[in-house]
């Protein structure tokens, strides 16, 4: 291998690498989507279908929710709930678990002698929007 074919390689395989390594900065959010952005290990934005370019590996798509209606089953006290709602606030959602199930948890964690009324309370504060809630025998 000659001098110059040296050169050529490694410029070739330079160019490549950079090309690679400026795509790796793309995050793309579908449409009917909302998607959760952190840069640094720290939250940075919530933002809608699109195609966005940040600093390689510093940004990165941490969580992609559907803009949709959700149901979810749940037990409280030993009594199945059916929680139908909307995401409202999509950071608070994605940091506070992202299932009702899980948020219940949370939520009997921090009060004890939580009820089924108290639900309508609680959980909007969780980043949800709630359309119904129904006990289930």
């Amino acid at each position: 291998m000659s001098d110059s074919q040296f050169w050529i390689i490694l410029i070739v395989i330079l160019t490549v690498g950079g090309l690679l390594y400026l795509a790796s900065g793309f995050i793309y959010v579908h449409k009917g989507y909302m998607a959760v952005i952190e840069k640094d290990g720290k939250f940075y934005a919530v933002k809608p279908r699109g195609l966005y370019f940040f600093l390689p590996m510093r940004a990165r798509r941490v969580g992609m929710y559907k803009i949709r209606e959700y149901e979810d089953i749940a037990t409280l006290n030993g009594k199945t709930i059916v929680v139908r709602y909307n995401i409202k606030d999509y950071k608070t959602f994605h940091y506070s678990g992202r299932e009702v199930t899980y948020l219940l948890e949370v939520l009997k964690k921090k009060q004890p002698n939580l009820v089924f009324k108290d639900l309508e309370k609680l959980l909007p504060t969780l980043g949800i929007e709630i359309i119904s809630i129904k006990e289930e025998n």
